[in-house]
């Protein structure tokens, strides 16, 4: 991997090469992240203050695109280290404030235009979307937060960025699984099962206390969960949105239910939401799933790979 940073002014640095580095892809919040450390010299880092973006390249293929959060130098006997660390091109819409409106007929174009594009971020590629009527942007909501809700709640479409830094308004492309056989240089596996958080009953309730809807997890339950709890959906909301609903309420809260994960002895640049296929020999927990994180890079140990996955059908 090799790392770039650049100025607002159109300067490019290429940094030497690193010691340390590590790239993490996540889907949602906490968005993607970086972190990398190389030799440095004395006067070197003059230009490091104006350093705003960061690019990473595997040959000729750009495999992360952020902002540069912090630059650190330091001298030992041992010479000269500079270490970088920052945030996938999500982090520009996360730290952006929106102005609270109404809007009484919003499209996606019109979250684009006023959430994402004045961030100089493109869509790669974005799915049909209707109007929906009386969209409300709430006080001290980010951008990421207005683009989230306007997607994720109305359409079931989890927004998210491609390595190269542009945003993708699609659903999942499901390709052909990727296989981790007996081949693969597996160095570890974890499988965590995890009841604490998920939900066995939803109660999604007026501004007014009148129940609307009431509905319970009976699998879950029969299995002794305990939880509840009770969404309030305001007068304000006309539209019926996916967050109101207790099918999807109880199947976020299972999300972390079950997680396997995956330390591989070499770099493979998996995208979080593809699928992958574990087949294993002594493992039980084989399967299909979905990736929920990546992170890949380089230490003292040599290269690395771990992987986070879910059920295929979660709820982000």
């Amino acid at each position: 991997m090799t790392g770039y940073v650049e100025a607002a002014n159109g300067q490019r640095t290429r940094q030497p090469a690193c010691l340390e580095w590590e790239l993490s892809y996540t889907v949602g919040t906490p968005c993607d992240s970086f972190r990398l450390k190389c030799p440095w010299k004395n006067g070197g880092d003059s230009a490091a203050v104006r350093w705003y973006r960061f690019t990473a390249m595997e040959g000729n293929e750009v495999v992360f695109r952020g902002v540069v959060d912090e630059c650190e130098t330091s001298w030992t006997d041992d010479g000269g280290i500079l270490e970088l660390s920052g945030r996938g091109m999500a982090a520009i819409l996360l730290d952006n404030e929106a102005m609270a409106e109404t809007y009484v007929k919003a499209t996606i174009e019109d979250i684009v235009r006023d959430h994402v594009t004045p961030h100089e971020i493109k869509v790669a590629k974005c799915a049909q979307m209707p109007p929906v009527d009386v969209f409300y942007v709430g006080s001290r909501s980010s951008d990421w937060a207005v683009l989230y809700e306007f997607c994720r709640y109305y359409y079931g479409i989890l927004p998210r960025f491609t390595p190269q830094g542009t945003l993708l308004l699609t659903e999942w492309e499901d390709a052909a699984p990727i296989v981790i056989g007996d081949d693969c240089p597996v160095t570890q596996l974890r499988c965590r099962d995890r009841r604490y958080g998920a939900l066995s009953e939803i109660r999604v309730q007026t501004s007014g206390r009148e129940y609307t809807s009431r509905l319970k997890d009976y699998e879950f339950y029969a299995e002794g969960g305990r939880a509840s709890a009770v969404v309030v959906k305001p007068k304000t909301v006309l539209n019926q949105t996916l967050r109101y609903e207790g099918r999807f309420q109880i199947a976020k809260s299972h999300a972390q239910r079950m997680r396997q994960e995956i330390e591989i002895a070499d770099v493979r640049y998996i995208r979080p939401g593809h699928l992958v296929k574990l087949k294993r020999r002594n493992w039980s927990r084989n399967g299909v799933f979905r990736v929920v994180e990546v992170v890949v890079g380089m230490d003292g140990g040599g290269k690395y790979t771990r992987l986070e996955l879910a059920p295929p059908d979660i709820l982000i």
